[in-house]
């Protein structure tokens, strides 16, 4: 296994019967300190999760504002990008991810049936003035 950054992309949808607010607030404020607590050192490095701009006040809580595609194309709610030192460091907080208290969160705030998981290649960052 290689020694260098192993990342990858976690696409979440949430429960239909709980609001945006409410899937946020869980996954921030119950699901992210399982994940820690069981973790420990293993946590990984970043854990960054974006969440789709949803309109509540429209029944169905549609995407918006959508820039280009339709809302066909947005079936999940937020998207996170998991940063481990390793592959072998990933590997040691696998069990931690398919653990009966993790899953058992994951059920009470997430449609689990869509969840989607990639692992990323090469990760560039362009910032202000770089060329």
């Amino acid at each position: 296994m290689s020694s260098t950054p192993y990342t990858f992309a976690i696409f979440v949808t949430r429960k239909a019967d709980i609001s945006p607010t409410e899937f946020r607030t869980h996954w921030e404020t119950n699901h992210i300190p399982i994940l820690q607590r069981l973790g420990g050192p293993n946590f990984p490095l970043s854990h960054t999760r974006h969440y789709l701009s949803r309109d509540e006040t429209l029944p169905g809580f549609p995407v918006s504002p959508i820039i280009v595609g339709s809302e066909g194309d947005f079936r999940y709610d937020a998207f996170a990008v998991v940063t481990f030192a390793s592959e072998a460091a990933f590997q040691a907080f696998l069990p931690v991810m398919s653990s009966p208290e993790v899953v058992e969160d994951e059920n009470r705030f997430t449609d689990r049936g869509k969840l989607r998981v990639v692992a990323l290649g090469q990760i560039r960052r362009t910032n202000t003035g770089e060329n």
